[in-house]
């Protein structure tokens, strides 16, 4: 068990030390294998076989499914379909989670959904894993971004550095739209390095 100081000193540095957590994130790939090493295909074992379409932002459709069968695609991140009681929505357990009436929204109008922006943020959680890996996305951002969500206001929320780096890796990767909403999904290119900026703009990482 920690002793009381050293519990206090590690969840002010896992809540609170944005420049730390982004300098960490930027070592972290810095120091890691070429960006080769990012390119292996999602691993979709854990997600569901359906029948249903699979769907890319760009359109398309990609058989995944162990038995043959379609998987549900948000670009190169699996999708979760929630129950529609469920009105919130995540990247975890190597799948963006969402409701159906969201992912049938974005199935029918595309880039024109009213979703689309919502889902891109999510993909930036999808990225963030895939780069620092799951032992730091689960240690880091899955315990601050809720930390942060339920003690906060929305604004203080939507700025922290777990949704502001997510905003900014799937900015990068969608190569950078002149429409992104950066009130609703604000952005800091200070938070992730040059050398991610890169790889994401040519879909190194995906």
């Amino acid at each position: 068990m920690l002793p009381p100081l050293a519990f206090m000193f590690f969840l002010r540095n896992l809540f609170y030390t944005s420049k730390s957590e982004r300098e960490r994130f930027n070592v972290h790939v810095k120091s890691s294998p070429s960006a080769d090493t990012f390119k292996s295909t999602v691993r979709l074992k854990n997600v569901s076989d359906s029948g249903t379409s699979t769907v890319y932002a760009g359109g398309g459709k990609r058989q995944g499914g162990s038995n043959g069968s379609p998987i549900q695609l948000f670009e190169s991140a699996p999708i979760r379909l929630l129950p529609e009681s469920i009105p919130w929505s995540s990247y975890a357990f190597g799948a963006i989670n969402t409701d159906r009436n969201i992912y049938n929204d974005f199935k029918e109008n595309g880039a024109k959904s009213q979703y689309y922006s919502h889902l891109k943020h999510e993909f930036g959680h999808y990225l963030q894993e895939k780069i620092g890996g799951k032992l730091w996305y689960y240690t880091y951002v899955k315990i601050a971004s809720p930390f942060n969500m339920f003690t906060n206001t929305y604004a203080a929320y939507n700025n922290s550095w777990t949704e502001v780096q997510a905003n900014t890796l799937s900015y990068y990767y969608f190569r950078c739209p002149k429409n992104w909403d950066s009130k609703s999904y604000p952005i800091n290119s200070d938070y992730i390095s040059p050398e991610i900026k890169q790889q994401l703009l040519k879909h190194e990482i995906k």
